[in-house]
């Protein structure tokens, strides 16, 4: 007899490209709501301070781990 070849997809890797077009109410709604205008004045808090900054060190505990597509 022959063989069957069974492939298995996840829904979300299949559709994971596809774009989201906005429906027509949606661009009308958009069209109508208020864009809110932010200042830059953040006002942030001044007794916190960056006291360093450095990137992680590399190590050669890196593992590859390969498997069959």
């Amino acid at each position: 007899m022959g063989s069957v070849t069974h492939s298995c997809f996840d829904k979300h890797s299949v559709c994971i490209n596809t774009p989201r077009y906005p429906s027509l109410k949606g661009i009308m709604g958009a069209k109508k709501k208020e864009i809110k205008c932010i200042s830059g004045d953040l006002k942030s808090d001044q007794s916190q301070t960056i006291e360093s900054i450095s990137l992680p060190q590399k190590s050669k505990q890196t593992e590859i781990i390969e498997a069959d597509a």
